[in-house]
């Protein structure tokens, strides 16, 4: 719009110039001068008025270049914004790439659901239809091997040292230690059967249990 009322003004102006010259030709030959004055009274008004709409546009054009470019600062802005949000949520939400040991220990353990009727005998005849399962077992420890992770023990079913069961019991388990003869129940998870030499060089295969829980009941005589 700035550049046609440009366009209109250069026009009035130039045709201003035209009705002065015709006005002086006019004077210096005595011819009808009320054409030139006519030709030059519209020439000025085309200019003025070109004038007119050149000023008139030039603050809108401004305002409209200026709401465009307040309209990019705002979008460049909330761009720079969102990316600093979601650099915040991955910074807060970004996770550990090592993934942290289980713990041998249930969060808890419930000893109703290791009442499932699997006896020493079922654990020595089937270890692999029983293992994964979780039973209940009560007797006398007969051997106690220490260690830094967890302790093992000879446990003799019901005080019978012919019913052998290797129990494991974790380290985080043991508030004080469980020594030979105390009498014990335990709450764990079947591992299938485990071999040992005998003192008399020969091998032997025990059943062996993975404690979850236990209870010291007293300690044999």
């Amino acid at each position: 719009m700035q550049d046609f009322m440009g366009i209109v003004m250069t026009i009035g102006f130039l045709a201003l110039i035209v009705g002065i010259v015709m006005f002086v030709v006019a004077l210096l030959k005595k011819k009808n001068k009320k054409v030139s004055l006519s030709v030059l009274g519209i020439s000025f008004l085309v200019m003025v008025l070109g004038a007119i709409g050149v000023g008139a546009t030039a603050p809108t054009e401004t305002a409209s270049d200026s709401s465009s470019e307040s309209k990019v600062a705002t979008s460049v802005s909330e761009s720079d914004e969102m990316e600093s949000s979601s650099d915040e949520l991955d910074e807060e939400y970004t996770f550990d790439s090592e993934v942290e040991e289980e713990s041998s220990v249930p969060a808890e353990v419930n000893i109703t659901d290791y009442n499932t009727g699997v006896t020493y005998d079922n654990l020595a005849r089937n270890p692999e239809d029983t293992e994964g399962q979780k039973v209940t077992l009560s007797g006398e420890i007969a051997q106690v091997i220490e260690d830094e992770d967890f302790s093992q023990y000879r446990l003799a079913i019901d005080g019978d040292y012919d019913k052998m069961v290797l129990i494991q019991i974790p380290e985080e388990l043991l508030s004080s230690r469980v020594l030979e003869n105390d009498l014990i129940t335990v709450y764990g998870e079947s591992l299938g059967t485990i071999d040992y030499e005998s003192t008399m060089g020969g091998q032997i295969t025990i059943p062996a249990v993975n404690v979850d829980k236990f209870e010291v009941t007293g300690q044999a005589e």
